[in-house]
């Protein structure tokens, strides 16, 4: 096991009460996101540059560590370009990419999920990275104002209902970027197709995914609860965004298939192999029988684009 993983101590094992309280939890999540929407898309407070700048930092440093793993090197970033779907109410990740020497950061939002006014926001993130690094927040500002004017320049945010990642252009990027997103889209597939279409030979994919229950309070103390149901049962209480209970093999075959390669996960979070003997009996049919990848919770998927199918 590697030492950055978190190996979580198991709960106690209520397969039918989980069962029941977790069919609950499902109906009444489903009717809140569909009168109201996701309204938590971050647990700091949005007008707090500071959170914002170090859950943006760490967010990064996540994606960089990774890529340093999966190349045995650190990764280039000069002159680069990268693409991160929905970013969330900032764009922070994008002003610390830039700021670590990222030639250009595009973002895809298929709901729109910016702070209302953002300027202040980010001119705080800028200028936060510029303290805590010792450098200027010039370069960082001057990519602010420039796509405050609609300017082209080096920072790029695009709010598309149709999320159609082909229109960033073939070959164009160098870096795909996701934290927390994959887990949350209803067509994975057209996704990476549209990964595949965008990115450059050579190109990497960072990816952390939350493989976990997410409704807060069982995701405590049943963390595989969303495995528990029928696909018939799970999709009547479906809603935009729910978690498409996509697997780690699933993900590795679909980018196989669109020209990916050297497909590797890193588990991060991880339940101990007792407590998932104890719970995959309970489980749906369709999520039995690979007790190890069960015990992931959350991982990050590293993968390289060739362009050659298998």
């Amino acid at each position: 096991m590697d030492n950055e993983i978190e190996i979580l101590p198991p709960p106690p094992v209520r397969n039918r009460t989980h069962h029941l309280q977790g069919l609950g939890l499902l109906a009444a999540n489903s009717l809140r996101h569909r009168l109201f929407g996701n309204q938590t898309p971050r647990p700091q407070p949005l007008s707090d540059p500071e959170s914002a700048y170090h859950y943006a930092d760490s967010v990064v440093s996540n994606w960089l560590n990774h890529v340093q793993r999966y190349l045995r090197h650190p990764p280039e970033l000069d002159g680069k370009s990268a693409l991160e779907l929905e970013p969330g109410p900032d764009l922070g990740t994008g002003l610390v990419l830039l700021g670590k020497g990222l030639g250009s950061y595009h973002a895809i939002d298929a709901h729109y999920s910016l702070a209302r006014h953002p300027e202040q926001l980010h001119r705080g993130i800028a200028e936060r990275f510029a303290a805590e690094t010792g450098q200027s927040a010039e370069p960082l500002l001057e990519a602010l104002e420039k796509w405050a004017e609609g300017s082209a320049g080096s920072l790029q945010y695009v709010h598309d209902p149709r999320f159609r990642l082909e229109d960033f252009g073939e070959n164009t990027m160098d870096f795909l970027l996701s934290h927390a997103v994959f887990e949350h889209l209803s067509d994975v597939a057209r996704v990476v197709k549209g990964l595949s279409f965008v990115a450059r030979p050579g190109a990497l994919l960072i990816a952390e995914i939350d493989l976990q229950t997410h409704t807060r309070w069982i995701r405590q103390i049943d963390p595989l609860n969303i495995y528990r149901y029928s696909p018939f049962i799970y999709r009547s209480f479906g809603f935009s965004g729910i978690p498409n209970r996509v697997r780690p093999d699933d993900y590795k075959d679909l980018l196989l298939s669109k020209g990916w390669c050297d497909v590797h996960f890193f588990p991060r979070r991880v339940l101990p192999p007792e407590y998932i003997e104890k719970v995959e009996p309970s489980l749906a049919p369709a999520f039995r029988g690979d007790r190890e990848h069960l015990g992931w919770l959350s991982i990050v998927l590293c993968a390289r684009y060739t362009g050659e199918t298998e």
